[in-house]
C-alpha cells in the first residue's frame, strides 16, 4: 500500500513539472544509473533485464524527439535560424550528417501521416528500424492507403524486425497499392549510380533499381563464396574482391571500348628511387606498387619536366620480395 501511495505522490509531482523540468529529471536519473557497480552488484538476468528496459527507454526517448522534430517542421522554425530545411537545422545543431538529418526529418514527418504506430513506437513496443520502414512507407502510398497501412504497421511492426517488416509492408503494397510500387520501381532506376571517390583507397557507392540491384548481387555472390575452410575473408570483402575480379576480366578480355585510341588499363607511375602513385587515387606503398607491376605491361619513361615518354616496352617488374631500392619501372599498366 505504502508504495502505491509514494507512486502516486511522484506522479502528482512529476505533473507539476515543464519540459525543460522533466529533461533535467531525466538527465540526473541516468547520470546516477551511470554510477552504478555492475560487477558484482548485478545478477546476469537483471543485466539483461536492463538492458530491454534501456533499450525500450532509448525508443521511447526517440520517439519523443521525432515528434517535437515533426513540429519543428510544422513551424518552420529552421527559418529563424539561418538555415534551408529541418534537416539543415538538426545537422547544424546535433552535428549530424547531412544524411543522418535527413533522415530522422524524414521520419518524423512520415510519422505524423501514421498516428498508430507513432503511438507504438512512443509505447517503446516498434522500433526505430520498424519505424523508419514505416514513414518511408507512408511517404510514399497514396494517402487513401495511409490508414490501413497504420494499422497494418502497428500491428506486425512488433513482432517484425526491420528487414522483415520492409518485406511484408512491400508485399502488401503491391496488392492493395500497386501503383506506388510500380512509381517507386521507377523513381530507383531514374535515381540509379555509381559514384567512385579517390581517398588513398577507393570507396564506392550504388544505388540500383531492383533488377539491376538483383543482378549485381547475383553475378557478385557467385563469384564471392568462400575458396575453402582457410578463407578468413569477411562477406563484404569477398564481395569487393569479386567486383574487383569482375573488373580485371574486363579489363584482360580486351573488348571494352578504348581510351584514347588504347585499350583501358590501370596505370602506375614509379619513380625510381622516389615515389610510387596510381593514377586516379595517389600515393602507394611500394608493397602495392609491386603488386600491380608484377604482370604488368611496362612504358619505360624520361621524367624531365614535362615528362617525356621514351616508348612502350613489355616485361616483367622486380621480383616480389626484392628490396625498395629496386622499384618498378616508371609507367606499368595493367
Amino acid at each position: 500500500m505504502s508504495s502505491i501511495k509514494e507512486s502516486t505522490g511522484l506522479a502528482s509531482r512529476l505533473d507539476g513539472l515543464d519540459d525543460a523540468g522533466l529533461l533535467d529529471l531525466i538527465e540526473r536519473g541516468l547520470a546516477l544509473l551511470g554510477v552504478h557497480p555492475l560487477d558484482g552488484q548485478i545478477g546476469d538476468h537483471a543485466l539483461g533485464e536492463s538492458v530491454e528496459r534501456l533499450h525500450r527507454l532509448e525508443t521511447i526517448t526517440a520517439a519523443e524527439k521525432l515528434r517535437r522534430i515533426a513540429e519543428a517542421d510544422a513551424r518552420q522554425t529552421w527559418r529563424a535560424e539561418s538555415a534551408r530545411s529541418t534537416a539543415d537545422l538538426l545537422a547544424q545543431r546535433l552535428r549530424l550528417t547531412r544524411g543522418e538529418a535527413k533522415a530522422q526529418a524524414d521520419t518524423a514527418v512520415g510519422l505524423e501521416r501514421l498516428p498508430e504506430t507513432a503511438a507504438a513506437v512512443r509505447a517503446g513496443e516498434v522500433g526505430l528500424g520498424q519505424a523508419q520502414v514505416a514513414a518511408r512507407a507512408a511517404a510514399d502510398a497514396h494517402p487513401q492507403t495511409h490508414e490501413q497501412l497504420d494499422r497494418l504497421i502497428a500491428a506486425d511492426g512488433k513482432t517484425l524486425d526491420r528487414r522483415q517488416l520492409r518485406e511484408h509492408v512491400d508485399a502488401w503494397t503491391a496488392t492493395h497499392d500497386p501503383d506506388t510500387l510500380a512509381g517507386r520501381e521507377r523513381r530507383a532506376w531514374a535515381q540509379r549510380r555509381l559514384t567512385i571517390g579517390p581517398d588513398g583507397s577507393v570507396g564506392g557507392g550504388f544505388q540500383l533499381d531492383p533488377v539491376g540491384g538483383a543482378t549485381v548481387k547475383t553475378a557478385l555472390e557467385a563469384k564471392a563464396r568462400k575458396t575453402g575452410p582457410d578463407d578468413e575473408r569477411t562477406y563484404a570483402q569477398r564481395m569487393a574482391d569479386a567486383m574487383v575480379e569482375f573488373a580485371q576480366q574486363a579489363l584482360d578480355a580486351g573488348g571494352l571500348p578504348q581510351v584514347a585510341a588504347q585499350r583501358p588499363h590501370v596505370i602506375m607511375i614509379v619513380q625510381p628511387g622516389g615515389q610510387a602513385r596510381l593514377d586516379g587515387v595517389g600515393p602507394v606503398s611500394w608493397q602495392t606498387a609491386e603488386m600491380v607491376c608484377c604482370d604488368a605491361e611496362v612504358d619505360h619513361a624520361n621524367l624531365p619536366h614535362p615528362p617525356t615518354l621514351n616508348g612502350p616496352a613489355t616485361m616483367r617488374c622486380w621480383t616480389p620480395g626484392a628490396p625498395a631500392a629496386n622499384p618498378p619501372s616508371p609507367n606499368a599498366s595493367r
